[in-house]
């Protein structure tokens, strides 16, 4: 990648997460269909098949230990409140660049452990996670190549 293409690419980001986008992009989101207790219809009706599908592959990749799972593009939170087993929930140390978002996370979730970061600069040591889970996120990445090696750099060698 050319070092020009890069500068365009981070300026065209930086326009993208500006506060204006974000809150206007966060606000739009929020207006889909909801049920009266506030939760999305298209979630109540996919969140068992998304569970039954997604527990047994935590199971099988993520070791129960007590050592952080950072959780990239983590939004408002619906993976770790829907879809991350009880045993994973607390270890999740989860970042987006959306503020927005994350305040709804927080409020959400009083225990999250949260913070706004960037995926293609994540603020984790070198080598010092054993996961990264990136649930519906890196596939909205426009620089997918530049946030697949953050997650290489950050995961300890011959770990998930």
């Amino acid at each position: 990648m050319a070092l020009a293409e890069l500068k365009e690419g981070l300026a065209f980001l930086r326009k993208l997460h500006s506060p204006e986008v974000e809150k206007r992009t966060f606000i739009t989101n929020s207006g889909q269909p909801q049920h009266h207790e506030g939760i999305r219809l298209d979630r109540l009706t996919m969140l068992p098949a998304y569970q039954k599908a997604i527990h047994p592959v935590l199971e099988k990749h993520v070791a129960k230990t007590d050592s952080p799972v950072i959780e990239v593009g983590c939004g408002s939170g619906s993976f770790s409140r829907d879809l991350a087993p009880d045993w994973l929930r607390n270890r999740l140390v989860s970042f987006d660049l959306n503020m927005y978002s994350l305040k709804v996370f927080a409020g959400s979730d009083s225990g999250a452990q949260i913070f706004r970061g960037s995926s293609y600069r994540m603020p984790v040591g070198d080598q010092s996670v054993s996961t990264v889970i990136g649930y519906s996120s890196f596939n909205s990445m426009l620089y997918l190549s530049i946030a697949l090696e953050e997650a290489k750099r950050v995961l300890k060698p011959g770990e998930n």
